[in-house]
């Protein structure tokens, strides 16, 4: 039994290719059966391999013996010789505080200190202990609040730098094995506990289905989860062949697509590429549910203006005929510059520099140049030279215009989404602004017959 088990995960772990020669993996220990049975196997595998294995234990302080269960795992990484990692993180308040269910908080901060050890300390790999059974009940569980194609897959063997070696193997085949070993392990009794809904979805539902509908739901559900695994596979193919087809622009802060292309896509690849951008700017961390993804496809479809925020804070917005994709996030910027010269904001990754010109550059030039640069004349240069943003009362005397206009309404003018438009950078002269960067230039300070002196301004990322 022992070698036979171990045989069928290490052809597993090569089938999926899970690891490789010379893997740095931390292995996310709980104390529990499968976690313990996850870092013996490891550890049998380690020479064949050539592994260097970490041990990560998180103190959710859920369970009154939470801090029991930290010791255990430590003394067991301990006689392994195993380095161990571990930290406690009060997961009831955390969850409160941000709105988020005990499981759904409990599994956020798991992730993320698991991925932040796995940053600090240089493994290349992260091994959870997921099992066939937490897949059946995962599949069941995505079923029941309605999921799509790609909820029907389950927990997938590999995810990132995340593998889940035990993944073809049941929770009884795992207890078995650790019981014929003779290893220790901690019993959480929270999953005995039917407030939980996996607990009610493994406890009563599945019994309930086999016993009253099919006796081989397990088998059932897993091969929906392997049917869909395909048809989602082919479906992230065609919708990131569809973003890159409709993608206008693209940058750090935002994805801008043509609204009148995405209109003539099927409504599935639609809901697709909605969710893979929102995904993509909220880190992975946070997929758009259903009702947020038909909302905005609503607004899709015969208007020309709509936003919807995401949760995650990921914003799309309709203006004319396109859509931008960004965030909330805003970067506050104001800094005093000097002219000539160049300035260099690592922060927000972009350069602006102003060279004196040997000659005037004629009119034409002038008119035809690109929008990321900007001619002035140097003799109104007076005062002091300041790069921020722009802000609500703002107003400018556009070039060519004899009267002022609200900088807020040229953004809104150019297509520039509301939620980007503080964001959108001015260079002040004196009290004055003199170019609304990469947008529109001030005739306040435009080049005239007089000019003795010009200057040439360029703002690139």
């Amino acid at each position: 039994m022992s070698e036979d088990f171990v045989n069928k995960i290490r052809e597993f772990i090569v089938a999926k290719t899970l690891l490789e020669k010379n893997d740095r993996v931390l292995i996310a220990c709980s104390g529990g059966a499968d976690s313990m049975a996850l870092v013996h196997i490891l550890f049998e595998l380690k020479d064949e391999f050539n592994l260097t294995l970490g041990m990560a234990h998180l103190n959710h302080k859920i369970r009154k013996e939470a801090s029991e269960d930290q010791k255990f795992v430590r003394k067991a990484a301990k006689q392994l010789r195993i380095p161990f990692h571990s930290k406690t993180i009060d997961v009831p308040r955390l969850a409160k505080s941000k709105g988020l269910t005990l499981e759904e908080g409990a599994r956020q901060c798991r992730y993320d200190y698991l991925h932040q050890v796995a940053f600090d300390h240089n493994y290349n790999k992260i091994a959870v202990g997921h099992n066939c059974d937490d897949n059946i009940e995962t599949i069941l569980f995505n079923i029941i609040r309605g999921a799509g194609v790609a909820g029907l897959k389950g927990i997938q063997p590999s995810r990132g730098v995340i593998i889940r070696p035990l993944l073809n193997t049941s929770k009884d085949e795992i207890k078995k094995w650790i019981l014929a070993r003779k290893s220790p392990f901690v019993i959480d009794r929270t999953n005995k506990e039917v407030a939980y809904t996996r607990n009610r979805i493994r406890l009563r539902l599945l019994p309930y289905l086999k016993r009253n509908f099919n006796p081989e739901v397990d088998k059932a559900l897993l091969r929906l989860s392997s049917i869909s695994t395909e048809i989602n596979g082919f479906m992230i193919g065609e919708t990131l062949k569809a973003i890159a087809d409709l993608t206008i622009h693209r940058d750090k802060s935002k994805i801008i697509l043509d609204l009148e292309c995405f209109r003539e896509y099927p409504i599935a690849l639609r809901r697709n590429i909605v969710r893979e951008i929102v995904k993509t700017i909220t880190g992975f961390n946070y997929p758009p549910d259903y009702q947020a993804v038909e909302l905005f496809l609503g607004f899709c479809g015969d208007r020309r203006f709509g936003k919807k925020i995401f949760r995650g804070g990921a914003i799309a917005e309709i203006i004319g005929d396109k859509i931008t994709f960004g965030t909330l996030t805003e970067v506050s910027l104001k800094k005093r510059i000097e002219l000539p010269g160049q300035y260099i904001d690592p922060r927000l990754g972009f350069l602006l520099s102003g060279a004196l010109l040997d000659s005037i550059p004629s009119e034409t030039e002038i008119r035809t140049t690109e929008k990321n640069i900007s001619y002035m004349d140097f003799g109104k240069v007076k005062g002091p030279v300041i790069i921020r943003n722009a802000v609500a009362g703002d107003r400018i005397k556009p070039l060519g215009m004899t009267g002022h206009k609200k900088v807020m309404d040229i953004l809104a003018e150019n297509q520039i989404p509301s939620f980007l438009r503080q964001s959108q950078m001015v260079l002040t002269i004196g009290s004055k602004i003199a170019w609304i960067i990469g947008i529109r230039a001030s005739d306040e300070f435009k080049i005239v017959p007089q000019t003795k002196l010009a200057i040439r301004l360029e703002y690139a990322e």
